[in-house]
């Protein structure tokens, strides 16, 4: 019997979709302006909010949906791996649309084989298809080729928008199954929870319903949404409930915790949570002149869930925050798990907290009994509607009356479908009992007054805020890493602490091991052993002597009686190290050599990880002290990282601390970051304004571009030139000031040049320009086909009337109306002035500014860079000065050698002693299965897409002129810094990548010469290519560049920014080919539908159409053979 799709359900207070398909359909067709999503968080050292519309929103899901639905089918996996924001959402409602079962994970710390084990395993259970992350974390994975090799890597952040219209609709059932939740079993056998989407709209309900949602809500979230509490009830919640959400990452909380309540402060936000740990983050981090700053009056619900709620952290966190407005009746605690989907209880909105006192001798007997002394626990509420939860003896399966202790089960619609292909685990959690199917949590809790009071775990799980590890994973670790231990005789429990739960190690030791190793060193190897794999070091090691490990008489692990040894100081331990300290034993400690004395970079770090750490003020840091053996965790490391990147203004990654745990390997580090000469533009200081109201010299890029112009005027061969097609209602003048805003933040869009007294150049920064939007209105003329003859006239016009360098503006903007709701804008800069990365900028600049103009804001948010380009261009010219020029030229002159051939391609014209050529374009697009088997390829040479393509462009150059000595020019971005990412001007820098081929050699050895002279040349590429020509002196002509002939440029289309024009759909629209910097170009172009299109634009006057589209099919053949042949030589390369 074929299934179809659910009718709609009744959902309570306002109707509501069978699904979050139509749900989203119907609120991008009813509200589709209204800001559903603010994407809030810290980029290049700035904050940042990014609001997305419901429209919008959709139209992304749609467009992923529809390349999804291209290459798989209903009910294939695929893992979602991205960062916290929206491509994240927009990639779980994507596989909704699409059939597809998404797969929520987390990106790895590195590409170590310990921190990629649970995501392989989650990949090998779920037999995943594909894996949707970004651009960045696709090529980062090249480093591990095998760890999802029968998946294929997905970027979103590339998909082409217009793919939204290819979405062929959908509906699911309610019991397809919409995703998989990971968040239990182990490393070795991972346990996925199959969560409906009939499930999955059941808890939205309950959440709803249970603390009260309505319209005039509004959401903040910082949780991960690979976790159940963050995709679920923070991310689905809001969308469920048709409310606004402001979402960040972990990380941008855990460096900076007020930062999480800062923005429920700065959008009056009256919802948000997490686990308890966040709370204890916020009252030991957020206090003083931080504290004063906040607002909290309107934060309605406060909930806390996913590990055990603690009555003390939420006291203090009430008491703390008074001051900032925080209403005690927020707080709200709740109880859930990953097999009901999330919630299963939850108390009533605006009640508050409720925490009660219970007499520990009536919990240790099974019974809840209020008492004046005793263990405070806080009540998680209770079920919500269609949902039951009953106390049951795990034994007799019993139900019991209220105030009796058992384990906690739950009924209802929320309740999941099981695990994935774990038939008998199913059978053992999802049982079927008095005719009713019950999730049995293995929690143990018991009723009291109508509220659940959960009071611990029959299961031996440990949850480290929030996150649940496995002991067997960690025995497993200790075992295979730690040869002192005995095999067989380590358990691992959950400990509790002041900073909640931690994991604990018993391990027996042998009478001889304990006097051949130190209690010392065991406990350091240990510590290490387990918090490289988990980042969390155990918070207690016991050592126990030969047989002292708690087992059943058959040898079963008891671990909850190694916990309780411990607590009750019970255990045959000859010694015990508690939370950086031995606190039983440890006399036998071995005489330690004097340790080398930390320098200034060693006692910084070391100051930072105390600080983080909460490391005693009275003791210090060893230099061979490991962060996570100290006290450290995950969370930790986020802030320490980030401590360490903004006192040195280097990049320090979360993954340079987990490969570089120990303090002076770390300072080591952050030495070489900081003394490396070209570590970014950390060292750039502003010129003074006094000096920036006179002429200033060039950058080296800009004189050679000088020279050019006054050798041709009239040449537009070192125009940038783009246009978009926009689609929809435009404000003009909204438009006129968003360019206005650019230009007054970006000191080059105000820049002429001129000559100097001796003759040099120099440039003059102008305080403002005349308004730059040319408003071109061709909505008089009668058809369409008139409109776009003229709007390609002018378009041409536009682009082909030369730069007077000396009288500026030099940057041309036009918008061009063809009807009320048809334009395009055309912008178009002078090389001198900017590059490709500049036209980047000016585009995302250009959307948020349109944006806020639009909504009669003021550009509050983007205030003028801290340096511009002619601080860059002062500070370039004295560090290449001081001695860095030398350097580097050194490298190059070794590289490129003495003799600099011409490279001399056949043509079908005689060459002329002209200056410029006109341009022509011939494209193709590479092969799917093609373009696959060069990505393998790539990988299997450790080298990037990049390498690969120029490999065969070179060899193919080798085979149409048979020189050996192959030389290309490839455009290099050369911004160093954060700071420079942001700049408009002239950062491009030329490479040389020669390559030497003979025909006997064999094509994967192109390869490996290829890579290694990329790397070589990135690792040098400050050297202006001006200088590096004037040094070697290589042959000249005006008709032809020195030391190159062709070029080779690979780039990314990504045109996602312009997305968020508000009320607007962005189409790239193509421009004609003006005059040809070069004999041939070939441009390898990567689109985000994942299609790789190449283009050769080649000089008309030396090459015929017919010959260029044959050079193209040859280039094909020889990266076809490239890929399927890689030992073949170069000279057996049919070309075809």
């Amino acid at each position: 019997m074929a299934r179809t799709a659910a009718t709609t359900l009744d959902l309570g207070h306002h109707p509501m979709s069978a699904n979050f398909v139509e749900h989203l359909r119907a609120l991008a067709q009813g509200r589709p302006d209204d800001v559903w999503l603010t994407v809030a968080g810290e980029a290049d050292g700035a904050y940042f909010e990014r609001p997305i519309t419901y429209a919008v929103f959709e139209a992304r899901v749609r467009a992923l949906a529809a390349c999804l639905q291209r290459q798989f089918a209903k009910g294939e996996r695929a893992l979602v791996m991205l960062d916290n924001d929206d491509h994240y959402a927009v990639s779980m409602l994507a596989c909704f649309y699409a059939g597809v079962i998404a797969v929520p994970v987390f990106p790895p710390e590195s590409m170590r084989p310990q921190h990629l084990a649970r995501l392989t395993g989650i990949a090998e259970d779920s037999q995943a298809r594909c894996v949707l992350t970004s651009a960045a974390m696709r090529a980062a994975m090249t480093g591990a080729p095998d760890a999802f090799a029968q998946a294929e890597m997905v970027a979103v952040d590339e998909v082409d928008l217009a793919l939204a219209d290819a979405w062929m609709p959908f509906s699911p059932a309610a019991d397809d199954a919409a995703f998989l939740q990971y968040t239990s079993g182990s490393t070795s056998a991972p346990k996925g929870v199959i969560v409906t989407h009939g499930n999955l709209i059941a808890n939205e309900r309950a959440i709803r319903d249970g603390m009260g949602i309505g319209p005039e809500d509004k959401f903040v979230s910082w949780a991960p949404l690979y976790h159940d509490m963050g995709l679920i009830g923070g991310l689905m919640q809001p969308l469920y409930s048709g409310i606004p959400l402001v979402l960040t990452s972990p990380r941008y909380f855990l460096e900076s915790p007020v930062r999480w309540l800062e923005l429920i402060s700065r959008h009056c936000a009256t919802l948000s949570g997490g686990p308890d740990f966040a709370y204890r983050l916020c009252l030991d981090r957020v206090r003083g002149s931080r504290l004063a700053g906040l607002d909290l009056s309107t934060w309605r619900v406060a909930y806390t869930g996913a590990e055990p709620v603690r009555a003390d952290t939420e006291t203090e966190f009430i008491e703390r925050f008074a001051p900032a407005g925080f209403d005690p009746d927020a707080v709200y605690a709740c109880y859930g798990l990953a097999e009901a989907t999330l919630f299963v209880t939850g108390g009533r909105r605006g009640a508050g907290l409720v925490a009660r006192t219970f007499s520990a001798d009536a919990l240790a007997r099974g019974e809840g009994a209020e008492s004046a002394q005793g263990t405070m626990l806080v009540g998680c509420g209770a079920a919500p509607d269609r949902h039951e939860v009953r106390i049951t003896d795990p034994d007799s399966l019993a139900a019991l009356e209220a105030g009796r202790v058992g384990e906690i089960w739950a009924g209802g619609p929320s309740i999941c479908a099981g695990y994935w292909g774990k038939e008998r685990e199913t059978r053992e959690t999802f049982a079927m009992h008095e005719g009713r199917r019950w999730l049995r949590t293995g929690d143990l809790g018991f009723m009291h007054d109508g509220q659940l009071y959960v009071t611990g775990r029959i299961k031996d799980l440990i949850i480290v805020r929030g996150h649940n590890i496995y002991p067997q994973d960690i025995e497993r670790t200790v075992e295979a890493e730690i040869d002192a231990v005995r095999k067989g005789r380590v358990a691992a429990f959950a400990v509790s602490g002041p900073d909640g739960e931690g994991i604990g190690v018993a391990a027996e030791v042998s009478r001889s091991m304990q006097k051949l190793v130190p209690p010392n060193a065991l406990v350091d190897a240990l510590g290490a052993a387990v918090s490289e794999v988990f980042g969390e070091a155990p918070a207690a090691v016991v050592l126990l002597n030969p047989g002292a490990l708690p087992k059943t008489s058959s040898g079963k692990l008891q671990r909850q009686a190694c916990r309780a040894g411990l607590a009750a100081r019970s255990l045959d331990a000859y010694a015990i190290h508690e939370r950086g300290v031995f606190t039983h034993g440890g006399n036998g400690l071995s005489t330690r050599p004097e340790a080398p004395v930390l320098d200034e970079v060693a006692l910084a770090v070391s100051a930072i990880w105390k600080d983080v750490l909460r490391w005693p003020e009275d003791r210090e840091l060893a230099h061979d002290a490991h962060f996570f053996i100290s006290g450290g965790n995950s969370l930790a490391a986020v802030q320490a990282c980030a401590h360490i990147a903004r006192q040195w203004g280097i990049g320090f990654e979360l993954r340079d601390l987990f490969e570089h745990p120990r303090l002076a390997a770390c300072a080591a580090i952050v030495r070489n970051r900081k003394d490396s000469p070209v570590h970014g533009t950390a060292g750039v200081e502003p010129l003074s304004a006094e000096l920036r109201l006179r002429p200033l010299p060039l950058s080296h890029a800009q004189e050679r571009q000088w020279f050019l112009w006054k050798l041709a005027p009239q040449s537009t061969a070192y125009h940038m030139s783009g246009a978009l097609r926009l689609s929809g209602v435009l404000d003009a003048a909204a438009m006129h000031a968003a360019f206005e805003d650019i230009a007054a933040r970006h000191e080059s869009l105000r820049t002429v040049f001129l000559a100097g007294a001796d003759g040099t150049a120099e440039q003059l920064i102008s305080p403002s320009w005349a308004p730059l939007l040319n408003l071109i209105d061709l909505r008089h003329l009668a058809t369409a086909a008139e409109r776009e003859a003229r709007a390609a006239d002018e378009v041409q016009r536009l682009h082909a009337t030369p730069f007077d360098l000396t009288q500026g503006p030099l940057l041309r903007v036009a918008l061009i109306r063809l009807s009320d709701t048809s334009h395009l804008l055309v912008v178009v800069m002078h090389h001198i002035i900017s590059d490709s990365a500049s036209m980047q900028v000016l585009l995302d600049e250009l959307t948020a500014g349109y944006a806020e103009r639009l909504n009669g804001g003021a550009p509050s948010r983007r205030a003028a860079a801290r340096i511009q380009y002619v601080d860059h261009a002062a500070w370039q010219r004295d560090w290449l000065a001081e001695g860095e020029a030398g350097r580097q030229l050194d490298w190059w002159r070794s590289q490129l050698g003495e003799e600099h051939p011409v490279l001399a391609l056949p043509t079908d014209h005689l060459r002329t002693a002209r200056i410029g050529y006109r341009a022509a374009r011939h494209g193709v697009e590479v092969p799917g299965d093609l373009l696959a088997g060069l990505r393998r390829s790539a990988a299997a040479e450790g080298a990037t897409l990049f390498m690969v393509l120029l490999a065969g462009f070179q060899a193919l150059l080798h085979r149409y002129s048979g020189q050996e000595d192959i030389r290309v020019g490839a455009p290099v971005a050369n911004r160093r810094g954060v700071e420079a990412a942001n700049i408009i001007g002239f950062f491009v820098n030329t490479l040389v990548l020669r390559n030497r081929i003979g025909a006997r050699m064999r094509l994967s050895d192109v390869v490996a010469q290829a890579k290694e002279a990329v790397l070589g040349a990135q690792m040098h590429q400050d050297l202006p290519f001006e200088q590096l020509v004037e040094a070697l002196q290589p042959q000249r002509s005006l008709s032809q560049s020195p030391l190159f002939q062709v070029m080779f440029n690979h780039l990314i289309e990504d045109y996602r920014a312009l997305a968020q024009l508000p009320g607007l759909e962005v189409a790239h629209h193509a421009l004609p080919d003006g005059e040809a910097q070069f004999e041939l170009v070939l441009e390898a172009r990567e689109t985000p539908d994942h299609r790789l299109t190449l283009s050769l634009v080649y000089a008309s006057e030396l090459f015929d159409r017919e010959t260029v589209e044959r050079m193209a099919g040859h280039y094909l053949s020889v990266l076809r053979a490239l890929v399927e042949r890689p030992q073949q030589a170069v000279g057996d390369v049919v070309l075809v």
